[in-house]
């Protein structure tokens, strides 16, 4: 059972309405065991996607949006390596809520910004404002 809460004043507290179910079904004096996390921000994701976008607009040696990001996201050096009988390929790292923490999907996204800012001749800063038109 996944669900979303809060503690306030030493009591569980449901973020969603969804959720108050859930937790109701919990029995007082029952042991649980919880994995404590804090979810990724999905605005933030989508103003990465939002980065993304805003510099497949402003290229043309890409036709396809995922292998566009997939290129960005390894210049970015965030891939990891494989060795094989022909060679070491290269993958990008998986950016899934599942496998990226917030920390380090905002280290990403401090680390693409870079990297577009190259490829657009353009400051962060710049590069910034310019996404906040673009959302």
């Amino acid at each position: 059972m996944e669900f979303y809460a809060e503690i306030k004043q030493r009591k569980l507290i449901a973020e969603y309405e969804s959720d108050i179910d859930k937790i109701s079904k919990l029995k007082s004096g029952t042991l649980y065991k919880w994995a404590v996390t804090s979810p990724r921000n999905l605005g933030f994701h989508k103003k990465f996607f939002a980065l993304l976008n805003l510099g497949f607009d402003n290229q043309e040696h890409y036709s396809d949006f995922d292998v566009y990001r997939e290129i960005i996201i390894m210049r970015s050096g965030y891939f990891k390596t494989v060795p094989t009988e022909k060679g070491t390929v290269y993958l990008p790292l998986s950016i899934s809520f599942g496998s990226m923490t917030q920390e380090k999907f905002e280290e990403l996204f401090e680390a693409v910004l870079v990297t577009l800012g190259k490829d657009l001749h353009m400051k962060g800063d710049d590069i910034l404002c310019e996404l906040n038109s673009f959302m």
